[in-house]
């Protein structure tokens, strides 16, 4: 008889997330400040839109004002990288830089029951708008 096998992180996530000073523990250890229970979304982001796009998104939530290591916020990032491909990486960490996603995250949950990652990612794209520089 077939057992369902867990999920397993790719092998590359675990060396991506350490080139960022990240690491990705299961959700029955607690987080520190430069650990995350997002694996599985990482994992997920790494797979459908490669390494290139995993480093994009994790260089703009680490160049925030306050980085939001929640899966939500990543895959938050990753939608708003994902509607603006043609926007310079450059510009949209300065614009990251001036961003505090952990309070933007804050208020999306607080906007429940409207999905977190949603919102998030609608309240970004609106704070990437105003921000956005005018040769894009």
């Amino acid at each position: 008889m077939l057992q369902a096998s867990k999920p397993v992180l790719s092998s590359s996530l675990p060396a991506i997330l350490a080139d960022f000073g990240l690491r990705s523990l299961p959700t029955n250890q607690r987080c520190g400040a430069s650990d995350t229970h997002a694996g599985r979304t990482l994992d997920g982001l790494l797979d459908r839109h490669g390494e290139t796009h995993l480093s994009a998104v994790l260089r703009c939530v680490l160049s925030s004002k306050s980085p939001d290591l929640a899966s939500d916020t990543f895959g938050a990032v990753s939608d708003v990288l994902l509607f603006r491909p043609q926007m310079p990486q450059d510009a949209l960490e300065q614009v990251f830089a001036t961003i505090d996603l952990s309070e933007q995250r804050k208020r999306a949950v607080r906007l429940r029951p409207w999905p977190v990652r949603q919102t998030l990612r609608a309240m970004l794209d609106s704070i990437i708008e105003k921000g956005e520089p005018s040769h894009v």
